[in-house]
């Protein structure tokens, strides 16, 4: 699985106001949507930008892990178990 860190800006509406923040890409060139939102609950929290950037690097050597290593489990929870 090929996964790409890009800076995204997320409008909410029509206002035009937007917040910037990191975000994974995978092999489609879509965004990891449940990272999205985690990425935005923690900027709306007040979490520093380095703290999300160290989120989203752990997110993406997790992601580089399972993909080298398809063959040590059959299923993502059999991973954590």
């Amino acid at each position: 699985m090929q996964i790409v860190k890009v800076i995204a800006k997320v409008v909410d509406d029509n206002s035009g106001v937007f917040t910037e923040i990191p975000i994974l890409l995978d092999q489609n060139k879509e965004p990891i949507k449940p990272l999205v939102e985690y990425a935005l609950k923690l900027k709306r929290d007040g979490m520093s930008q380095s703290s999300i950037n160290n989120y989203i690097k752990a997110t993406h050597l997790l992601f580089e892990y399972m993909t080298a290593n398809v063959s040590g489990f059959n299923s993502p929870q059999a991973l954590f178990e």
